[in-house]
Order: structure tokens, then C-alpha cells, then sequence
């Protein structure tokens, strides 16, 4: 089972760790993520997040 990078679960900690100054490490795994082909929905987050801190993790980062 995995969880695309744009689900509203995961938007909601995405906005939260912005607030506090938290990072958020995204773990890229073929077995673990559903769009992990899909760099344009990360790119999404990164734009609709500014003040979040992403950690690109695994392969090819």
C-alpha cells in the first residue's frame, strides 16, 4: 500500500512542519510510493508549501 505525495493526509503535515520549522523527509521507494514516476506532484507540494523544508530521500536523490 502506498501514499501519493499530494494526499491531503500528508498536506496537512506538509502546512503543519512549515508553521514549527520543521522539515519533512520524503522517502522515494518504488514499493512504498504510488507516483514515484510522478516529479511533478512533488514539484507541487514544494511550490504550495514555501515555507516547508523538503528532504528528497532514496533512490536517485
Amino acid at each position: 500500500m502506498g501514499l501519493e505525495v499530494d494526499n491531503s493526509r500528508s498536506q496537512v503535515i506538509y502546512e503543519t512542519c512549515g508553521k514549527i520549522g520543521w522539515g519533512v523527509l520524503l522517502h522515494y521507494d518504488p514499493h512504498l510510493n504510488i507516483d514515484i514516476n510522478s516529479l511533478p506532484h512533488t514539484e507541487q507540494m514544494v511550490k504550495k508549501f514555501p515555507e516547508t523544508k523538503f528532504i528528497m530521500h532514496g533512490l536517485g536523490w
